[in-house]
């Protein structure tokens, strides 16, 4: 049984690479994406994944608003933050 993976960036690079690596890591499945975080919401909600990928600046939702919502959901829900703004280091580690 694979683990269900979503990831969510607004770049279209980053999703591209996030998901080359998914697919080379043995047992992770990527179920979808999403390009901003109401889109992420919507697939998280929709898929049910047990691992979020998501960048923290995104439009219409921040990744991090996003990880609250998905941990109100589920708190076993594994979510990965990944960004180049060290800024938001606290509030990722906030969610948590």
């Amino acid at each position: 049984m694979s683990i269900r993976t979503i990831i969510a960036d607004d770049d279209a690079g980053m999703r591209l690479m996030l998901a080359k690596i998914i697919e080379r890591c043995e047992g992770y499945e990527l179920v979808g994406e999403a390009v901003d975080g109401k889109a992420l919401i919507e697939l998280y909600e929709r898929e049910k994944p047990q691992v979020v990928i998501t960048d923290v600046e995104m439009p219409a939702l921040s990744g991090v608003d996003c990880a609250r919502l998905i941990q109100d959901q589920d708190p076993r829900a594994v979510i990965i933050f990944a960004t180049a703004h060290e800024q938001y280091m606290g509030d990722a580690f906030e969610v948590y």
